[in-house]
């Protein structure tokens, strides 16, 4: 599984990126939204979670700059651990 990155580091940075994004696609956010990382990297935990219990045997992430280094960092230290041996 391939995944957008538009996570941030607060939930109320999170929660305007994903109203900007959804409004810039307009009618197709419904299809993209699935394959979007939107949230806190807490959040993501459990995203990530979900598409393991659906039987994806690896989940990647698709960076695009400008880039959120500490949002990057966060999934670094909080999502991929808990997926260590996945």
């Amino acid at each position: 599984m391939n995944l957008g990155f538009y996570l941030k580091t607060d939930a109320a940075a999170a929660a305007a990126e994903r109203r900007s994004r959804l409004a810039q696609w307009g009618a197709m956010a419904e299809m993209f939204e699935g394959g979007m990382l939107f949230g806190t990297p807490k959040e993501a935990v459990e995203r990530v979670g979900q598409y393991f219990d659906l039987g994806a045997s690896r989940v990647t992430i698709a960076l695009r700059a400008p880039f959120d280094w500490d949002a990057l960092r966060g999934y670094v230290e909080e999502v991929l651990p808990a997926f260590n041996g996945q």
